[in-house]
């Protein structure tokens, strides 16, 4: 009984110790990015807003408090937590206001970002800038000349699924019941969906950003990023908010087959399931 005993207290205090724990790494997370976002002195545009707003705090503080318990003590260590503080913390916005070929979070200019993505931060930011140039093509297509992602508002509640030491692995928003207008509910979806991304990343001890890749460390776009040919016909082809770009051209070598695969009409065949066969071939 005495074994019993002295092994049900040591069981209550490491639960309340990592209770503790959670709550500081959190309370230190979210005071950390609030800073971070009162610092800046640039425009915000994209998920930046989002990040910057309550909404940002409330998400990062769900996230934290709902991490696996290997994650959050391996933030806990590192971000060295002591006592009622931590002395760094996990988020670096720096990695979104200018990094990479793709990352220009902290500029209103949707024509920025090309080329190959030199990292994984760099392709969620790439994901982002894909999916806002969808909203200004489906728009200007459905007559909407107003719509622009970069200062679109819109309203959102952030909810986490299940988690795993890999991150979030199902996150859902609200986007299109919380917002009537196609311009907000797209926003809203695309902007969500680089914000859990983000997180993802930022959590995960192999995806460490590289400080070289930052603008202000020296990294230069203009010749880091190969230019690309413009689109005759830039068109969009998926759900949001993984809709992507094409260039649709006068459409005999590029089209959108069913929402799900672009596909070259001279050589393959569209299926009804969205998948292309090559032409002879049955679907």
């Amino acid at each position: 009984m005495k074994i019993i005993a002295t092994a049900t207290i040591v069981s209550s205090v490491f639960a309340q110790s990592s209770i503790r724990k959670r709550n500081l790494l959190a309370s230190s997370e979210v005071q950390k990015l609030e800073a971070a976002c009162a610092a800046w002195d640039g425009e915000f545009s994209g998920p930046a807003q989002v990040l910057c707003s309550q909404t940002g705090s409330d998400a990062l503080r769900n996230y934290v408090e709902n991490m696996d318990s290997s994650q959050m003590l391996a933030a806990y260590n590192k971000n060295e937590c002591e006592g009622d503080n931590c002395s760094t913390g996990t988020l670096n916005l720096e990695a979104l206001f200018g990094y990479g070929c793709w990352c220009f979070f902290g500029r209103i200019d949707s024509a920025l970002g090309r080329g190959p993505p030199v990292d994984a931060y760099d392709a969620t930011c790439q994901k982002l800038a894909l999916c806002y140039r969808c909203i200004f093509v489906d728009s200007a297509n459905e007559g909407d000349e107003e719509c622009d992602p970069f200062t679109a508002t819109f309203s959102a509640s952030f909810s986490l699924g299940s988690l795993t030491g890999q991150g979030v692995n199902n996150a859902t928003t609200t986007c299109q019941t919380e917002n009537q207008s196609a311009c907000s509910w797209r926003t809203c979806s695309c902007a969500m969906t680089m914000v859990t991304n983000f997180f993802n990343l930022s959590f995960d001890p192999q995806n460490a950003y590289d400080e070289n890749l930052k603008h202000s460390a020296g990294f230069d776009y203009n010749l880091e990023c190969p230019e690309q040919g413009r689109a005759v016909d830039r068109q969009c082809c998926g759900y949001y908010p993984d809709r992507r770009t094409y260039d649709h051209g006068d459409g005999s070598v590029r089209a959108c087959c069913h929402e799900k695969t672009i596909y070259n009409p001279m050589r393959h065949v569209c299926c009804a399931d969205g998948s292309h066969v090559g032409i002879g071939h049955n679907c």
